[in-house]
């Protein structure tokens, strides 16, 4: 079987057991499935470490990942204890979290600096960012050079910094080469980054005064020099400042690369579109979590991990339940007299809820992305409140008419003024809820507290409370 290696075709023997060749195929053409797993599944349980061996190493490092979070933990290290000597950073990188630092466990600490040693610096940032400190001391000491000079410096930065996640290596030119100098120095070919898409033109205090693109760079003669050509307009960022931050430059001005700069306005390194784009998923990743109340939850955690995640949530959800459940209880007198204000409670408290939810995951992701600051927030603030305004009016009518409704159907007595009591309610609710939607993310924000994490519960507690209360409160002035 014949697969492409940087540009050659490279011959490879694929071992394959017999009655799995069907199954490889399938791996090839179609990714990681079920057939497959199952396949060395049954080879760990048989502890035929060979056959694991074989057909894990046929599958790409990230569907290798993908397999080691499907596995249990005994049969994850199992397959850890089969693969050997071949299991590479490149894998583990790959991994969620939990997943990574329960197979760092299960490795010696020479064995963990090997596979750093191979690794991008962000990329072995990652790996050992839980690694206890005297663990990482003593997989450290098993690395030489500046390799290890440069781990040692990155983990002195803030874990979400730009420092954690930049790259080393970059082209950074004088302003005074010209394009011919520069292809020149390309074809040598020398000591050149893996992947990178500008060249970052200094001054001879090394600080960046423009960037070139490659392809703007080929596309010249080659008598410009780099500094006539090289874009003078362009954002860096400081080695501390937070990967959003960083993310947010690339995807908002639609840039390749962002030179990170450290003491002095020295560039020190460069962050890709590529890494921003993990920074991104991560970042929604963990704002979908937060707004369901489930955290940095991962779907390979333990069942004790997951009740401990979720039961905090639930117990605050309890306490907002306790509070609606007060005011029920406080004019317990006026359901007693009309019954069906029981039903119609819920119902009102239930719509505010929904419209709430619904305002806050779009306040959220605004904020998140900066569609919403201050210079718009007015405005956005007005366009929730007349929102509201009209859903409520619409659901007002909605309300009044399934009132009438069920007196049509005998479910209770027709009573003009509860007509007046649901529609009223539901106006309430729906608008406290726009707003609070709105209004309490904004809230949290100006206190540095992040919208995702908190405001779903006062959300929660908003909409609760102004629907159960509207509709008992109105019942209680108009009907006695």
């Amino acid at each position: 079987m014949s697969e492409h290696s940087e540009g050659k075709i490279v011959e490879t023997d694929v071992i394959v057991a017999p009655d799995e060749s069907e199954s490889v195929q399938n791996h090839v053409q179609h990714g990681l499935n079920k057939e497959y797993v199952c396949s060395i599944e049954e080879a760990i349980l048989e502890n035929d470490i060979q056959k694991a061996h074989d057909l894990t190493l046929n599958l790409h490092n990230a569907d290798i990942a993908d397999l080691l979070e499907y596995l249990d933990r005994p049969e994850r290290t199992q397959l850890i204890e089969a693969i050997g000597e071949d299991l590479n950073g490149s894998m583990l990188t790959e991994l969620e979290p939990r997943v990574r630092d329960h197979i760092l466990t299960l490795l010696e600490p020479k064995i963990i600096a090997n596979m750093v040693s191979e690794l991008e610096i962000s990329d072995a940032v990652y790996l050992l960012e839980n690694t206890p400190p005297v663990k990482l001391q003593e997989i450290l000491s098993h690395i030489s050079g500046l390799h290890r000079v440069a781990v040692e410096q990155a983990f002195q930065y803030p874990e979400d910094s730009a420092a954690r996640i930049m790259r080393r290596d970059f082209i950074s030119l004088p302003g005074y080469w010209t394009v011919g100098q520069a292809i020149d120095f390309f074809m040598d070919g020398k000591d050149l980054p893996e992947k990178f898409y500008d060249i970052y033109v200094v001054d001879p205090l090394y600080k960046p005064v423009g960037i070139l693109s490659l392809s703007n760079l080929l596309k010249a003669g080659r008598a410009p020099t780099l500094e006539s050509l090289a874009d003078q307009d362009f954002h860096s960022a400081n080695v501390e400042d937070d990967q959003e931050e960083v993310a947010y430059l690339l995807e908002h001005y639609r840039v390749n690369s962002v030179p990170v700069v450290g003491r002095g306005g020295r560039i020190i390194g460069t962050i890709l579109v590529d890494d921003a784009v993990e920074i991104i998923q991560s970042e929604a990743d963990e704002d979908i979590k937060q707004l369901a109340g489930v955290g940095g939850e991962e779907i390979t955690d333990t069942i004790g991990e997951v009740v401990k995640n979720r039961g905090y949530w639930l117990m605050v959800n309890l306490i907002t339940a306790i509070l609606a459940a007060v005011i029920i209880a406080f004019f317990s007198d006026t359901i007693e007299k009309y019954v069906v204000l029981a039903a119609m409670g819920p119902l009102v408290a239930s719509m505010g809820g929904n419209a709430g939810s619904q305002t806050l995951t779009v306040a959220v992701r605004a904020i998140a992305t900066r569609s919403l600051n201050e210079t718009n927030m007015r405005k956005i603030v007005l366009k929730e409140l007349k929102v509201g305004l009209l859903n409520g009016i619409i659901f007002a009518v909605t309300a009044a008419l399934l009132v009438v409704s069920g007196a049509v159907f005998d479910l209770w007595p027709l009573d003009y003024k509860l007509c007046i009591i649901m529609a009223s309610a539901m106006l309430v609710s729906m608008v406290s809820a726009a707003m609070s939607g709105i209004l309490i993310p904004l809230l949290l924000r100006t206190f540095k507290v992040d919208p995702a994490v908190s405001a779903v519960v006062f959300v929660t507690t908003v909409t609760d409370v102004v629907g159960f209360f509207s509709v008992l409160g109105l019942a209680y002035i108009i009907l006695q």
